[in-house]
């Protein structure tokens, strides 16, 4: 196998190709990658002559091959059992070298066995995750690199976390003007997951977790605290949230926004397996406890980690516009600069985007009646 060699000669944008839908065996991630390469096509072609591609799921890959490939189930369970492996067998490698050789891959979560892959065969990646900080005026994405120049680009962008004390301080003064939560000091709140969710794939062991596998631990916070609140995910199944309750009925349902929660006094701790909620509670000066880990090292003194690529570097809106492109890409590729600014700050610029708000939208509303 020939390694990438020299300047890309492409720009490939793309998402996670080999996740599944859940109820059949096609791509779960086409409109991922479509709306990157929408976001970042315009400010793109501003900087760089390259041509823009996209692959994807049926899309310049075949995903069903390189299941076969791995000897892996093409079903969600052999996506994570794929998502953290360190090394591939030598056809599925093939096929990604195939697919992306000369290319610089600009990407939405991308599965760590194909970072990997692609960083063994010198392909530049640079590819974007949601930062787990979803109350700020927009969404805020990372990006990470397996590029160390790159890296370094990045982060004079990076985005100033002190920024979300403040901001999670005037949620907090928004929840004056609601209905307080009667509950005593010490109560804590559970927090509960989809169950497919990429962020509970546990990273050795190849498959997803659930608060089945962490009764210990939610014995012990019951029996620490004075009241425990479960809410969950709102597009979990009704399953997860019984079995959890069945198995301790001193736990209380509820269906609460999550930042009007976190803005109550006599709350004091958040508990999730892996939720990002967790990263959010020292800002509402909660304590964020997490059953398994994170989903992403968040290493602000040094975000070139030692594995495959860098940790996630915050960036607020920089990457809408061809300042940040044209920085971060000129290490790799000639680029040019035609002195354009960037766009005034707008809320909500991305979020719009991504038609999603993560609970967010509820608390930033102006609404007369207070809510629970």
């Amino acid at each position: 196998m020939l390694l990438n060699s020299g300047k890309p000669k492409r720009i490939v944008v793309t998402a996670d190709f080999l996740r599944p839908k859940p109820e059949a065996a096609s791509g779960a991630t086409a409109a991922n990658s479509l709306w990157l390469r929408r976001s970042v096509e315009t400010p793109l072609r501003d900087v760089t002559a390259l041509p823009i591609e996209e692959v994807n799921w049926g899309a310049g890959f075949d995903t069903e091959k390189f299941y076969r490939a791995q000897g892996v189930d093409l079903n969600l369970d052999g996506w994570a059992r794929l998502h953290y492996q360190q090394m591939l067998e030598p056809t599925a490698e093939q096929m990604l070298h195939d697919a992306f050789n000369e290319s610089l891959v600009i990407s939405c979560e991308l599965p760590m066995c194909v970072v990997r892959a692609l960083t063994r065969l010198n392909i530049p990646v640079i590819d974007t995750v949601g930062y787990p900080l979803r109350f700020l005026e927009d969404h805020l994405n990372a990006w990470r690199t397996n590029h160390p120049s790159i890296a370094e680009k990045m982060e004079t962008y990076r985005f100033d976390l002190r920024y979300a004390y403040y901001q999670a301080g005037l949620i907090r003064a928004k929840s004056v003007w609601m209905e307080s939560l009667d509950t005593p000091p010490g109560t804590a709140v559970l927090i509960g997951q989809v169950s497919n969710d990429k962020a509970l794939i546990h990273k050795t062991q190849g498959r997803f977790l659930s608060l089945a596998d962490f009764g210990d631990p939610i014995e012990d916070l019951v029996r620490r605290h004075s009241r425990v609140l479960y809410k969950p995910h709102p597009y979990a199944g009704a399953e997860n949230n019984q079995n959890i309750l069945k198995r301790f009925p001193s736990i209380e349902l509820t269906s609460a926004n999550y930042y009007w929660l976190a803005s109550q006094d006599n709350v004091t701790d958040i508990y999730a397996i892996s939720s990002g909620t967790c990263s959010e509670a020292p800002y509402f000066g909660k304590s964020g406890n997490f059953f398994y880990e994170p989903l992403y090292v968040l290493d602000a003194e040094d975000p070139l980690s030692k594995g495959a690529i860098s940790s996630p570097i915050p960036v607020a809106q920089d990457w809408l516009w061809p300042e940040f492109w044209q920085s971060v890409l000129s290490p790799v590729t000639e680029t040019r600069w035609q002195g354009m600014q960037a766009a005034p700050f707008r809320a909500n610029r991305i979020r719009r985007t991504l038609n999603a708000d993560w609970g967010f939208g509820v608390i930033d509303r102006v609404s007369a009646a207070g809510f629970k």
